[in-house]
């Protein structure tokens, strides 16, 4: 075995002087005093041993009663019998074969006196009940405080996705009539460049046909003819070659122009589809909003 030093004491002991009087009040008390003839009558008494025994479920192991014959044991077994009697106990010998009287006491005392350990019982569970009680009352305000709190904190953050809303629709509007107006700038650009575009076809195709009906009325005659000598047609050769050269400046500042307004048309394309973007961002963003309201 093992030596117990420190006894972990009971939680309705405050302490071991508590622990002692409870104790010393239970052994005093009526209720012991009138049923301590009980306790006799099994570790004492008729029902330590036979069928009394065996009704009130008392029934000790065969070695430890003081009766038991172990003299005819080997040393080995001898041995081993006390060491069970030294581990286990001995049970005490039997010294009563008749229910043992009870104690007589005055029934009135009896029933208006409680006992002792039964009032200082009854008055811990009071005590205990009271400061269970605050305990409770005190979790009952901490709840409503919490609640009252979480409350506010929801209605704060409710109000600010609401004043987030509004600043969202205030600046969706903003922004569409911005854009609106935007739109019909780069719209109106556009229209003008389509109408830039087809008076230079226009244009280009009347000087083109300008150009030809001009060479093949003065120049449908025979060469021969015209030129004496071969100085004059190559002199002409060289006319022709510097008006054509003329024309095709001409041409590539045409052509670079084009150039450029399809770059600008592409610019606006491009800001357009930005803005559309944009557009379709906020839209998403202010539905998702007015989810949330609802």
């Amino acid at each position: 075995g093992r030596s117990i030093d420190n006894v972990i004491l009971p939680k309705w002991a405050k302490n071991p002087k508590d622990f002692v009087s409870i104790n010393r009040a239970a052994l005093e008390s009526e209720y012991v005093s009138c049923h301590i003839n009980d306790w006799i009558d099994l570790i004492f008494g008729y029902k330590q041993r036979g069928k009394e025994a065996e009704k009130a479920d008392n029934i000790f192991q065969l070695t430890t009663y003081d009766d038991f014959e172990y003299e005819g044991f080997n040393d080995t077994k001898k041995l081993n019998y006390l060491l069970g009697i030294i581990e286990l106990g001995q049970t005490p010998r039997k010294l009563f074969s008749e229910e043992h009287p009870k104690k007589k006491i005055p029934a009135i005392k009896m029933l208006s006196t409680p006992p002792e350990f039964l009032k200082m019982k009854i008055q811990r569970i009071k005590d205990e009940n009271e400061q269970k009680l605050k305990i409770l009352q005190n979790l009952e305000k901490e709840k409503e405080s919490e609640k009252e709190t979480l409350e506010e904190y929801c209605n704060s953050i409710l109000q600010e996705k609401k004043d987030s809303l509004e600043q969202v629709k205030e600046v969706m509007q903003r922004k569409e009539a911005e854009w609106g107006s935007e739109l019909d700038k780069i719209k109106g650009n556009n229209a003008k460049l389509k109408g830039a575009f087809e008076e230079y076809d226009r244009k280009k195709n009347e000087y083109y046909k300008e150009l030809i009906e001009g060479w093949e009325k003065n120049h449908n005659y025979n060469l021969e003819k015209r030129f004496t000598n071969r100085e004059e047609l190559f002199a002409y050769v060289k006319t022709l070659e510097i008006e054509i050269n003329k024309y095709k400046l001409q041409e590539k500042e045409f052509e670079d122009i084009i150039e450029s307004m399809q770059k600008q048309i592409s610019k606006y394309q491009k800001e357009d589809n930005q803005n559309v973007k944009e557009i379709n961002r906020l839209q998403n963003k202010l539905d998702f909003a007015a989810e949330f309201e609802d």
